[in-house]
This record gives C-alpha cells, sequence and structure tokens, in this order.
C-alpha cells in the first residue's frame, strides 16, 4: 500500500490529487485500485488525514508516537567504554578480578574506565558514575564508600593480580621480554597526612610538597609489568634489589637485560643485577673527570649508528669485565655548547655589573660583593665554570675555569653505556638504552594523560590502590596504542579515544516507549573500530 500523486489538466492548470492505492494479484498479473481519495493537495483536509491515521492504528502491530512527546533522558560515554571493554575481556580481567574482589570488580572496572574518560575523584564518581554506559552500574546506587571499599579490597590482592595480568598480557602480546626497563618518578601531596610522603628529590621541582615515589617496570614495547609505591624520601638506587626480586621471584623470568638510568648506578646494584642472573645496560654519571676524560678524548673510531649518532666501543681499567660504548650526538653537541655559552655569557655580565658598581662607589663591601657573586654563580648552576675571589683594584676578581670547561666540551652530546652482555651487537645495546625513554613516557601519560595527581587520599592503602588503578588505566591505553599501530594506524590512544568520545549513548522516553540509540561516528572514527574489532550495539526500544 502507497500514496500515489496524480495530475488532472483543467480549465489550462494542473491539479495534483492525493490517492492511497494497493497492489493485488489478478489472473497472475498486478493490479492497482485506489483505496481512498484525499482531494486536491493544495487543498489537502489535514484533520481528515490525520483522523484516518487515528483510525487504524488501533489495528497496527506497530507502536505509532508522536516525536512532540519525545524527551532525552540521559547521554553516556560509549565509545571509549567499548574501546576499554575489548582489552578487558582480551585480558580476562573480569575472572581475574571476580577471583580476588568479587562484586567489587565492577567498581574497580568504573575506576580504571573513568581514568581513560574523565578521571574523577572517587566521591565526585559516585555521584556520576551514572554517565558512562558501563555494564553492570545501571540502575545500582553506590556511595563514594562502595569505590573506598573497593580499592582497599584491590590493593589487598596486588601481586597476585599483576602476576595474572602479566600472564595474559605476555600470551596477548607475545611477549619474550629480553629487555625489562626500570625507572622511577616522584609525584607530591598537597596535604602532609600520608604516612608514604616525605620531602625528597622532586621530578616536579614542587620541593614544598611532600611526595611519594613510584617505580615502574615496562617491557621495550611500553608494556608495564610491575608497579611499587615507595616513601618520598627514599634515595632511587635504594629501590632497585626489591624490582630485580620481583622479576625473579614473581614474574619467573630466568634470562633477560634489565635497562637502568645513571640514578640507579651504583656498585653494589650491578653486583647484585649480575649475582641475581641478570644482564644490564646503564648510563654511567661523566662527571668524574679521572674516569672518563681519557674515554671522551677518544675520537677516531666512531661508527655511525642513525642519522645523528655516532658510537664505538672500548674498554676502562675501572671496569675490566663490562663494555664501555661512548656515543655521541652531534647535533646535539652543539645545542648543549649554544645552551652553555649562553647562560656564561649572562653571568659573565651580571658579574661585571658588581664590578662597575665597586669602581662607582656604590658597592664598597668586599665581602659582599663576594657572597653576592657567588649566589648569582649559584642560582645560575655555573660555580664549577668560574673562580671568584676579592681584588684589591677591581673589587671583584672573576675568571672562567679553563679546565672545567675543555672537560664541559668534552662532554658536548655524549653519553657513555656500560654493559656486561657480551653477544648483543653494539647499535642493539643503543637502542635498548635509549628504549628507556618509553618508561619516561610511560610516566608522563601516568601523570598527565590519567592523571595521577591530584592523589586525593591519605591512608597508604589507598594511595597504592589509586596508583594500581592508574597503572591499570594505563595498560589498556598501551595495549589501545599497540594495537593501533600494528594495523597502521598512526594515532596515539589519547587521539583514538579522543575520537571515540563522540560515540554516546542517548536514553530517550516516548509515550510509554523507551529508546536507546548510539550517536553514529565520523567517517575517520570508523578505522579505528574496525581496527579494535568494536562493533557498534543497535538501537533498542522497550516498555
Amino acid at each position: 500500500m502507497f500514496t500515489r500523486i496524480t495530475k488532472v489538466k483543467k480549465n489550462g492548470k494542473t491539479l495534483r490529487y492525493l490517492k492511497l492505492v494497493e497492489n493485488y494479484w489478478e489472473k497472475k498479473k498486478t493490479r492497482q485500485r485506489v483505496i481512498a481519495n484525499f482531494g486536491n493537495v493544495d487543498k489537502l483536509n489535514v484533520k481528515r488525514i490525520d483522523s484516518a491515521i487515528a483510525s487504524l492504528i488501533k489495528f497496527s502491530s506497530r507502536h505509532f508516537v508522536d516525536l512532540r512527546n519525545l524527551k532525552s533522558i540521559r547521554c553516556q560515554h560509549l565509545g571509549e567504554i567499548l574501546a576499554a571493554d575489548i582489552f578487558w575481556d582480551r585480558f580476562q580481567l573480569s575472572d581475574i578480578m571476580e577471583r580476588y574482589t568479587g562484586e567489587d570488580t565492577i567498581l574497580i572496572k568504573a575506576m580504571i574506565v573513568s581514568r581513560l574518560i574523565e578521571p574523577l575523584s572517587k566521591l565526585r564518581l559516585s555521584g556520576e558514575y551514572y554517565r558512562m554506559a558501563l555494564s553492570g552500574l545501571d540502575d545500582k546506587a553506590y556511595s563514594y564508600q562502595h569505590f573506598y571499599r573497593a580499592m582497599d579490597t584491590l590493593i589487598a590482592h596486588k601481586e597476585d593480580i599483576e602476576s595474572e595480568i602479566y600472564d595474559q598480557v605476555r600470551d596477548l602480546f607475545n611477549l619474550k621480554l629480553n629487555l625489562v626497563f626500570y625507572d622511577i618518578t616522584s609525584s607530591y601531596f598537597e596535604g602532609q597526612k600520608c604516612p608514604l610522603s616525605s620531602h625528597g628529590y622532586s621530578r616536579d621541582h614542587r620541593f614544598d610538597r611532600e611526595q611519594i615515589l613510584l617505580g615502574l617496570l615496562v617491557t621495550d614495547e611500553g608494556i608495564p609489568i610491575a608497579h611499587t609505591v615507595f616513601n618520598g624520601n627514599l634515595a632511587d638506587k635504594t629501590t632497585v634489589k626489591g624490582q630485580i626480586r620481583d622479576i625473579s621471584r614473581r614474574f619467573g623470568i630466568k634470562r633477560c637485560i634489565i635497562v637502568v638510568d645513571r640514578g640507579m648506578v651504583s656498585t653494589e646494584n650491578l653486583s647484585f643485577i649480575e649475582e641475581s642472573g641478570y644482564d644490564y645496560i646503564v648510563a654511567l654519571r661523566k662527571r668524574s673527570k679521572k674516569i672518563f676524560e681519557p674515554l671522551l678524548s677518544m675520537n677516531d673510531n666512531y661508527k655511525k649508528i642513525d642519522e645523528n649518532l655516532l658510537a664505538f666501543e672500548t674498554t676502562s681499567d675501572h671496569f675490566p669485565n663490562d663494555r664501555i660504548i661512548i656515543c655521541f650526538n652531534k647535533e646535539k653537541s652543539e645545542i648543549e655548547k649554544e645552551h652553555r655559552n649562553r647562560r656564561l655569557e649572562r653571568v659573565y655580565k651580571e658579574l661585571e655589573t658588581i664590578q662597575e658598581q665597586y669602581k662607582k662607589g656604590n658597592l664598597r663591601d668586599k665581602e659582599k660583593m663576594l657572597q653576592r657573586g657567588a649566589r648569582i654563580l649559584e642560582r645560575r648552576k655555573v660555580t664549577r665554570f668560574f673562580t671568584l675571589r676579592i681584588d684589591e683594584k677591581k673589587g671583584l676578581y672573576f675568571a672562567y675555569n679553563k679546565d672545567t670547561l675543555s672537560f664541559e666540551e668534552l662532554l658536548d652530546g655524549k653519553f657513555i653505556l656500560r654493559t656486561n652482555e657480551k653477544t648483543l651487537e653494539m647499535k642493539d645495546i643503543i637502542r635498548a638504552y635509549k628504549n628507556l625513554a618509553k618508561v619516561e613516557n610511560a610516566f608522563c601519560e601516568l601523570k598527565d594523560f590519567i592523571k595521577l595527581r591530584p592523589i586525593r587520599h591519605f591512608t597508604e592503602r589507598r594511595v597504592k590502590a589509586h596508583v594500581f588503578i592508574c597503572v591499570l588505566a594505563y595498560l589498556i591505553e598501551i595495549a589501545i596504542e599497540l594495537t593501533l599501530h600494528q594495523k597502521k594506524i598512526n594515532l596515539t590512544a589519547r587521539e583514538a579515544l579522543n575520537q571515540l568520545s563522540d560515540i554516546k549513548l542517548v536514553s530517550q522516553e516516548v509515550e510509554g516507549l523507551k529508546i536507546k540509540t548510539v550517536c553514529q561516528p565520523k567517517p575517520e572514527t570508523w578505522k579505528i573500530l574496525k581496527a579494535l574489532t568494536i562493533t557498534l550495539p543497535k538501537e533498542k526500544i522497550f516498555r
């Protein structure tokens, strides 16, 4: 059955008539007949049509509604949740979590997913979790205390959960774990009530705040294996042994190369790594003139590693059993030299100003001049480059320390690696160490994207639980990114999640019916959905 408009010419005018027509069979042929004639289109009796429709609706199998009564009830995040669900299922996190956290699993999932969407405090999350289209949360009332108790349950089983997740991640990404990277960062508190927080060396340059330390073990692809929260005043190198024990005891990794930054290096740590059956790659501090000046002075044996990097391998009497690799980046060398020269010229002019004030008689106290000059050097962090003393004629004598400057020029653009690994090629050792930057990127993601800070908890177990939730969110984030790159989609996880954020689940009501529809993604977003094997749910209509 369908409508048809027929045209009739009358008195030089073309009139159009609206008819309701149906098809029917007669003698094996399709024929048509008019069911109703509604008259001239330009003079339609709309009320007559509405009356006919209203009469017929009573006998229809479909439910017809007046869209003027349509009301939008809720709009929920869906795209990001669908992406998180893919890896939640692939890592079998529901099974793992439910074994240890039971009914709290859905709350833990909500806290992890919220870090990917919009990091919220647990108090605020308890009032806004309904904004996530997360299966299992609908129509249930949770207070912030429910979320806190779920955190307590989670952290009580941290080691077991981490170990089981590692097994799933290893199988999913076919990890061989030839390299393990370890680094440490800090994160500060606004308050002073957490027993873990203390004043210490702050990577955030907030020495006025107490802090915690976070040690992170990752694979060469940047996938987090395990993490540990330390007291904020520990020295970096004191945290290494516990992490090495974890690799062996908890994860059963029998052989790998441990890559750590120069802040972790001590004779004791390197001996412990070796005694544990592992190899190491470390960068050495370059300020020891006695050890490094002979090494850095050699420049005839460099081999090209990549476009900007040269390197050569040698030995040192100070480390007789290890390989030493000197790396040189010419572009970085020029940048470091230019930066240092600008700093030194600025300081030189400031010291000249003190001399001029002495000559004019504005500054006569020579001890004060010396103290003022020393403060300038300390503030600019160039004390080692200058010699300062009181001079009878000039008031303040200053000059460059030429030996220090010469040694500093030798250091420009260079870094020195030490390893006990005997089989890897030099370029692979350098590449392994440069990959340590992935740990630093992980810390940036944890702090910025996943919003590790601000830390709104003060008891030790909840601070640790908060960090654990952030690390689990980062695990899902890096899994999204690695999967996209495997599918040749050059997007970061943040960029992908931003595109997926346009996909919302909209709940509406009209005349007793509830309708759930999904906002359709942009054309470029379909590529992400396909790469992550995400299927959008279909529209639902129910009473």
